[in-house]
């Protein structure tokens, strides 16, 4: 890899003296280059991020325009040339940066699907092992409730879930007693 454009830039910065802060440059950005990113910027902020995306990923949103402007500055000191007196931001600058500001997002989108896999891996394991704990009688709704400190909306989509894959079934048990109710337990299945 070629340090040079890291070495000029670095030669070209002034250097600072603790504790004052380094002074700031300004850099420019030229008009086809910023008319892309504010179409970026809308598109993640007004298209993209609605009430179907998952909220974890809202602030990332928000944040990938700044990103990409910052990674297309960098971008654009590395290649500045000596003839100017502050960076430029074209559009190869732009476009490099916007594509990489991209990846991101889907590594985005791909990391809450593996934490969101990992979840349910785990809950479902969390069933399986209190369903056997309670064998051979099973264990009811109400146990799996009690005994896993969740909403039942998770359990019994969960739940669902074990049966249509066959780990789990469930039968109804008559009780004898007058004026009892059927209760209906769930089972593990043996291979």
């Amino acid at each position: 890899m070629d340090s040079r454009p890291l070495t000029s830039l670095y030669a070209r910065l002034s250097t600072t003296h603790w504790p004052e802060p380094p002074p700031a440059l300004s850099v420019q950005i030229e008009g086809e280059a910023l008319e892309l990113w504010w179409a970026y910027n809308k598109a993640l902020s007004h298209t993209l991020l609605t009430d179907d995306l998952e909220h974890q990923l809202f602030g990332s949103y928000g944040r990938l325009p700044s990103f990409a402007l910052k990674v297309a500055a960098m971008m654009a000191a590395l290649d500045w040339p000596e003839t100017q007196n502050k960076p430029i931001v074209g559009m190869r600058h732009m476009v490099r940066a916007l594509g990489f500001s991209e990846e991101c997002r889907v590594s985005l989108h791909r990391t809450c699907r593996m934490v969101a896999a990992t979840d349910t891996d785990a809950l479902e394991q969390r069933i399986l092992q209190q369903i056997g704990r309670l064998e051979p009688i099973g264990a009811t709704m109400r146990d799996l409730y009690r005994a896993l400190h969740l909403k039942a909306h998770d359990i019994e989509s969960t739940l669902g879930n074990l049966e249509k894959v066959g780990l789990v079934t469930n039968a109804t048990q008559q009780l004898t007693g007058k004026g009892s109710r059927p209760t209906l337990r769930y089972h593990l299945v043996s291979e």
